[in-house]
């Protein structure tokens, strides 16, 4: 008795086809900017306290070559969740827990191990434009820079809501140090 195996093979090649793309993924282990669609300004950590917990970050400037505490690492932490480590400071981007499941969220940097800490993972979805929205693995609230001040430096970044990731206030693009004009 012969069987063919042409049917599984049609089989295969119609679920192959049809499995959806892998995600993309930001650049990994390399100096980023952090760059809000919205504005174009950087993420950045205040230099006047980055060295100790707590360091206030904002939306400034648009050049980040001579600027490490505008420079970042994503970092994998596992289960599609990454860490955001700042290069001058070597502390990871923080979300606030006596707040996280609220918006206007603080964000700061903080500590230096993520793993345990999933107020200090992000994940990032990738939007429309090729940028991505970066999300807080505890809370799935977006990171967002306030409209009311995004024209200027020193615009309050915070997380704020789970929906809404269309919107270009929360969404980023990453760009190598080394590629950012």
């Amino acid at each position: 008795m012969r069987t063919s195996l042409r049917p599984l093979g049609v089989f295969l090649t119609v679920a192959l086809l049809a499995a959806p793309a892998a995600a993309a993924e930001p650049p990994l282990n390399v100096p980023v900017c952090i760059v809000n669609v919205q504005s174009g300004r950087l993420l950045d950590a205040d230099t006047n306290t980055i060295d100790r917990d707590g360091t206030a970050l904002s939306l400034t400037g648009t050049k980040a070559a001579d600027f490490p505490n505008r420079q970042w690492k994503i970092v994998r932490a596992g289960r599609g969740n990454y860490l955001i480590v700042n290069v001058q400071s070597g502390r990871l981007l923080d979300a606030d827990t006596d707040t996280i499941d609220r918006d206007g969220t603080k964000v700061t940097l903080t500590g230096t191990k993520g793993i345990g800490f999933p107020n200090r993972q992000w994940r990032f979805a990738e939007t429309d434009g090729g940028g991505f929205n970066i999300l807080n693995a505890q809370s799935g609230r977006l990171l967002d820079a306030d409209t009311n001040s995004i024209d200027r430096d020193g615009t309050p970044v915070t997380l704020y809501g789970t929906k809404g990731g269309d919107l270009a206030n929360r969404q980023w693009k990453i760009v190598r140090v080394k590629d950012l004009r």
